[in-house]
């Protein structure tokens, strides 16, 4: 893991992710204390259990958990208010660490699994767990806003089914062979 980090931070090419970069990532924006916080959690991991299949695990909750925030940031303040119980302004630093620690985890892990189990390739299984998460992710963000804002039960009722598609999603990703690629799925 100290290897996957380091090759990270050190910006090594080759890396087939690259593509999934969020607009508005800006590395010098994620601070000492995240860092560090950050590889504490990944070498616990390692330590704990560092299959494959639990470092995949990990990779797709920090990718979703990534998606969610991004789209919950770009929101306005009353939206912010509706859909995050107790969150007021003052708590927009801390949401923006939330997105960047859960970028850099999935991130860090994709070059762990690279080094240690030459699992990531381009068009892969993440990717297209990305390609495909992405747009469900932003439709479920919106219906559940509207779903809260407007009191609208079908909104609630399919932002559960993009609840359904998401983890039926991870649930492949998960079964996925290594090194398979993927035709990217015609998503917005």
């Amino acid at each position: 893991m100290r290897e996957a980090w380091r090759l990270w931070w050190e910006g090594v090419p080759e890396n087939p992710d690259a593509g999934f970069t969020p607009s508005g990532w800006d590395l010098e924006q994620v601070h000492a204390n995240l860092r560090a916080e950050t590889l504490r959690a990944l070498l616990d991991l390692e330590e704990a259990d560092s299959t494959r299949q639990s470092v995949r695990r990990a990779i797709l909750e920090s990718a979703a958990m990534a998606l969610h925030l991004e789209c919950i940031l770009r929101l306005g303040e009353p939206e912010k208010k509706a859909l995050l119980e107790g969150y007021r302004a003052e708590l927009e630093p801390g949401l923006e660490n939330a997105w960047r620690g859960a970028v850099l985890r999935w991130m860090v892990l994709r070059r762990y699994a690279s080094l240690k189990y030459d699992d990531a390739v381009i068009d892969d299984w993440f990717h297209y767990f990305m390609h495909a998460a992405r747009p469900y992710v932003r439709e479920k963000v919106r219906v559940a806003r509207e779903f809260v804002l407007q009191m609208d039960e079908s909104a609630g009722r399919i932002a559960r089914i993009y609840d359904a598609l998401l983890d039926e999603l991870q649930k492949d990703a998960l079964k996925a062979p290594p090194k398979k690629r993927f035709v990217r799925p015609d998503l917005p």
